[in-house]
């Protein structure tokens, strides 16, 4: 069995496949694998031994926000009990993003813009949002790009709110969502009952405001 490699995200699962492919790969009918702890980089997690087993496979865990690997060295096993040279499976785990918005909830009045900043724990993260409001708010929309800054205008007369669900992805291996919430609150439009009023020097003038 040559040399293997596989990719998988932090907390993910690989599942190694060997296929008879003579002669680079030899694998008899009823093969088994055994390995003990893997070899690991930055202190990954979830490395176990085997023996015997029929399938290839294990969960890693990677703690840090860079790129780590797990290196197996497996022995391949014949039925008939004949162990094949060792071969080396190296796992490459991926950091899970986790994202932090510069604010999770934010107050704006109708007709100005939000300003969220993303953040990601994974340099050169990409990020994603989908906006869904609620009385009518319009302008919100669905991006990638950071910071959110979305004018949003509210034509209703009771505060209105718009929640964004953001995610970051590195390396294909993206965050769990965060929602952001941003209240719209209405502007005020003002009327008087006169616009323009004619009094007497020393007399009062008597002009009533209403507001939405």
């Amino acid at each position: 069995v040559p040399a293997q490699r596989d990719t998988i995200c932090s907390g993910d699962s690989f599942t190694l496949t060997l296929i008879n492919n003579a002669p680079t790969t030899i694998i008899p009918d009823g093969t088994t694998y055994s390995w003990s702890l893997p070899t690991v980089t930055g202190g990954v997690t979830g490395g176990a031994s085997a023996s015997g087993v029929s399938i290839i496979t294990g969960t890693l865990t990677n703690p840090t926000n860079t790129v780590q690997t797990a290196t197996y060295f497996i022995t391949p096993v014949s039925p008939t009990g004949c162990p094949g040279e060792v071969f080396t499976l190296t796992v490459t785990v991926n950091p899970t993003p986790v994202i932090t918005p510069s604010v999770l909830t934010q107050i704006i009045c109708s007709g100005t813009s939000t300003n969220i900043l993303l953040n990601s724990s994974v340099l050169n993260s990409t990020y994603s949002y989908a906006a869904s409001s609620l009385n009518g708010i319009i302008g919100a929309s669905s991006g990638t790009v950071s910071p959110i800054a979305q004018q949003l205008t509210n034509p209703s007369l009771q505060p209105g709110t718009v929640t964004y669900t953001v995610t970051a992805s590195a390396n294909s291996c993206p965050s769990a969502p965060v929602n952001v919430v941003v209240t719209v609150n209405p502007s005020a439009i003002v009327t008087a009952n006169q616009q323009q009023v004619t009094i007497c020097s020393g007399q009062n003038a008597n002009i009533q405001l209403s507001s939405t």
